[in-house]
């Protein structure tokens, strides 16, 4: 990845965000979490699945225009999810856009729907999301490194989820993310390429979201 950016002379950082806690995975807090690391230096971000690398030298990570953010998996490029309002993968952003729309919702613990909420938080904003214009497709775009699917524990928070509630959370963001303690930095390097691991504990009220427990609706 690093070798992929250093050819199109793209300043970066890289930071994993990498969640320690006992609960579901949260994704949304997590990019929350690495936007909050990332904001005082970056002027936009690669929000970025780590399972996904670029397989065309014709996937640029350019700055995004003032319209909105640029979605570089869009479905049809996209290895396995090809429906229409799929919205996860690579999406680049400004940073002003990030801080307008309050990020992501921290309340989608669990497989998937972060992503769909985020979507509508960019249409309310006014944005326009924009795709890049490829000579690959699905089966050539992206290399995906890990299976395809969730576990059934977290099926299961998703399915807890779509029943509990189907309103939008349009309280809740990066301003708001709550963490247990002090995120530990991990300054890493790999083929001489620095990179900084950032260990998570994220904090989840039971009594608002009980999906977040992996021993419970599983």
């Amino acid at each position: 990845m690093s070798e992929f950016l250093k050819n199109q002379q793209i300043d970066f950082h890289i930071y994993i965000l990498n969640q320690i806690d006992r609960y579901r995975f949260n994704r949304g807090a997590l990019l929350n979490v690495g936007f909050l690391y990332g904001h005082p230096s970056c002027e936009y971000f690669a929000l970025h699945d780590i399972d996904l690398l670029p397989n065309n030298p014709a996937i640029v990570y350019e700055y995004p225009s003032e319209a909105g953010p640029l979605h570089l998996t869009a479905p049809k490029y996209h290895p396995f999810y090809h429906f229409e309002d799929y919205f996860g993968g690579i999406t680049l952003i400004r940073r002003e856009h990030y801080m307008k729309v309050n990020g992501f919702s921290n309340r989608f613990w669990g497989w998937g729907l972060e992503d769909d909420e985020f979507r509508l938080r960019i249409k309310d904003a006014g944005l326009t999301v924009s795709i890049p214009n490829l000579d690959s497709g699905s089966k050539n775009s992206y290399l995906h490194l890990s299976p395809v699917g969730a576990s059934q524990s977290d099926r299961d928070a998703k399915n807890w989820m779509d029943a509990a509630r189907r309103k939008r959370d349009r309280l809740h963001g990066y301003r708001d993310v709550q963490l247990n303690n002090l995120p530990q930095l991990i300054y890493l390097t790999t083929s001489g390429y620095p990179f900084v691991q950032i260990d998570v504990k994220l904090k989840c009220n039971v009594s608002d979201t009980p999906w977040c427990m992996s021993d419970n609706y599983s």
